[in-house]
């Protein structure tokens, strides 16, 4: 598995991709690093430690590979096993369209966890796609990321309106959010007690 590991963090890659270096690397790791180099030019890669360029290519080879020999038990153990469950999340929502793999993929992108980039705008748009489809949960985390304008301008109408229908529909967590925001009567709903309940 030390092969396939990215030199940077150290785990299997979710997103592997191949740098100017020519070794790969997770695409949220190596894209940190990037992100804190001023000016790029002065970038180096964190193998060698020589000058390389910013260009990444994404590494679709050595993706299938690392699934293949996790079938297979090849690779076993830990890592192993979040990098297959990852997989599925992504193949999940990507490929067969599925809700619940949409908000749980929203909240990867989130959160900036488990290799994934912290792309909160992204996060949000995966919450918008499963709300689409239906999900309760999407609409859910849709309507806190408009209300608290997490990933996309602050709308705290419409992110009020998602948590309520996803509170009516029996989300907890919009129902908590909207409790909590009446309760305290903070971020443009009055405070009533009454409702927060």
């Amino acid at each position: 598995a030390k092969e396939f590991a990215c030199p940077i963090s150290g785990i299997l890659p979710i997103d592997p991709v191949i740098a100017e270096d020519g070794r790969t690397y997770n695409r949220a790791s190596i894209q940190s690093l990037m992100d804190g180099t001023k000016p790029i030019t002065d970038l180096k890669s964190p193998a060698t430690g020589k000058s390389m360029g910013p260009n990444l290519v994404p590494a679709v080879q050595v993706r299938n590979a690392i699934r293949a020999l996790i079938e297979s038990g090849v690779l076993n153990g830990d890592d192993a096993q979040r990098w297959a469950e990852v997989d599925d999340i992504t193949i999940r929502a990507t490929e067969e369209e599925d809700a619940d793999a949409m908000v749980l993929l929203g909240n990867e992108y989130l959160s900036g966890s488990e290799g994934f980039v912290l792309d909160k705008k992204t996060g949000y748009e995966w919450y918008v796609r499963a709300a689409s489809r239906g999900s309760v949960r999407g609409r859910a985390h849709q309507g806190w990321c408009l209300f608290y304008g997490v990933g996309v301008k602050t709308s705290q109408m419409e992110g009020a309106v998602s948590l309520a229908s996803a509170a009516e529909k029996g989300s907890e967590f919009a129902a908590y959010y909207l409790g909590f925001e009446f309760f305290h009567g903070t971020d443009g709903l009055p405070k009533n007690r009454e409702r927060a309940k």
